[in-house]
């Protein structure tokens, strides 16, 4: 286990780095950060988690299994590397994605790489330590870009995990995953759940508003997530909009732009707003976005889906999966993901494939307890560990001579018909064990 140490405490120190490398460049400011701030290394104290007269932590007992764990295995060369470059912009822009933009101009010198406005990462050195290129923007602007080499990541330092991160991220863009929360969604492997009709108040207006604002949906037809602010019951989807100096309704936009067909042009309308932030101090604009209903995927469960019993229990069919279910959705999820070109592309830049097995492991299975009652006598626990039954008939390892004799049962008078019912209950039961109970003082 690796844990971070506050630098002033005098604790075992390992600044990670692999030899023969170089960490950083004497021209090159700090990895991604403004310059002249210097980089900051990071510094791990080495915590033992295994004690030092043991040599082995596997187990012996019981008998061995084979195990498959729900990910596959990232293969890469054996001289694999991260190299870690800086990128400035003369004249300087602020915006991210045109940065991005201009960069990738030069993928073919970067060849597999990954840029986050400032940092770039590549499996592949290039010729120069600084390298300096000409690109030209929308407006017929010269910008010119620099590289600068700042040095290898090893495999130890946290970057690594951030990095392999990003690559994965872009290798199952070709899937169209959309990001809901901090999940994805997967729109091709839907399960539609049919036939069940969901509960509405009288007050529907009312009722709908309550269900849907700040709730979240996705669009079929641009795979992108909304956050629901207001219902517009006074707007249906037969109403204009300027569109290009032109006045156009929303059945004739989407069937024009989609080819997508609104069956019910008199539902209300969705209303959400749309917040970006742009130039230096970050400041916020806001986007009126209309969304039809129709064409609205809901995501999540509402308070009146989870009171539908028979919908909680077909959606548990789907959600709660064996063993054997589980594995075919990984390895079909798998399966689309290798004959997506553009996946396969990404890993293969980065000098990658994707094991198409599932990683498999040893572990191993405990025998069953035994349960010691008196006497010494054993009984087994079984598979299931069900102890109950041996209970009723044998009596217990150890107990007072005199029993339970002296103690209170307190209970509302309402529930004083219960309250002797459990009691007597208890008392039997514990016969059974050989354990006496005397009958409480009631209260």
């Amino acid at each position: 286990m690796i844990s971070k140490k506050n630098n002033r405490e005098k604790a075992p120190r390992v600044d990670y780095g692999e030899p023969g490398t170089s960490q950083k460049s004497p021209d090159s400011s700090s990895s991604g950060q403004s310059k002249g701030r210097g980089r900051r290394r990071q510094i791990y104290e080495i915590v033992e988690t295994r004690p030092e007269n043991v040599t082995c932590k596997q187990g012996k007992s019981g008998h061995e299994i084979s195990l498959r764990c729900n990910y596959f295995k990232l293969q890469t060369t054996p001289t694999w590397r991260i190299y870690q470059y800086h990128v400035d912009f003369e004249p300087n822009i602020e915006s991210r994605r045109v940065r991005c933009g201009l960069l990738s101009e030069f993928r073919d010198i970067l060849c597999g790489y990954i840029f986050d406005g400032t940092k770039a990462f590549t499996n592949t050195r290039l010729r120069d330590d600084c390298l300096e290129v000409q690109a030209t923007s929308r407006r017929q602007e010269s910008i010119k870009i620099t590289i600068k080499y700042v040095g290898v990541i090893s495999m130890t330092e946290w970057q690594s995990l951030q990095v392999l991160n990003l690559i994965l991220r872009r290798s199952i863009e070709g899937l169209k995953l959309q990001l809901v929360g901090r999940n994805f969604y997967d729109a091709v492997a839907k399960v539609n759940v049919r036939d069940f009709n969901i509960h509405q108040d009288r007050d529907f207006q009312e009722s709908f508003k309550r269900q849907v604002i700040g709730s979240t949906v996705l669009t079929d037809y641009n795979n992108k997530t909304y956050r629901i602010d207001d219902v517009l019951f006074d707007k249906s989807a037969m109403d204009t909009f300027r569109c290009k100096d032109v006045e156009k309704s929303f059945v004739d936009y989407y069937y024009e732009k989609y080819h997508i067909r609104i069956k019910d042009p008199r539902q209300p309308l969705l209303l959400t707003y749309s917040r970006k932030k742009v130039g230096k101090g970050n400041a916020a604009t806001q986007d009126t976005i209309i969304l039809i209903p129709e064409l609205c995927r809901a995501t999540g469960i509402t308070d009146n889906m989870r009171a539908n019993f028979q919908l909680t229990r077909a959606m548990g069919d789907i959600t709660r999966l064996n063993p054997d279910r589980r594995i075919e959705r990984l390895l079909m999820f798998n399966k689309r993901l290798q004959e997506q070109s553009n996946s396969m592309k990404v890993l293969k830049d980065w000098n990658m494939t994707l094991d198409s097995k599932l990683v498999e492991l040893k572990g191993r299975v405990i025998d069953p307890q035994q349960i010691v009652f008196l006497d010494r006598k054993k009984v087994s626990a079984g598979e299931q560990a069900d102890w109950t039954k041996h209970f009723r008939d044998n009596a217990m390892l150890t107990s007072p001579s005199r029993g339970l004799y002296n103690w209170f049962a307190v209970t509302p008078q309402r529930n004083a018909r219960e309250c002797r019912q459990f009691i007597e209950l208890l008392i039997r039961s514990a016969g059974g064990m050989r354990f006496k109970i005397e009958r409480p003082r009631e209260v």
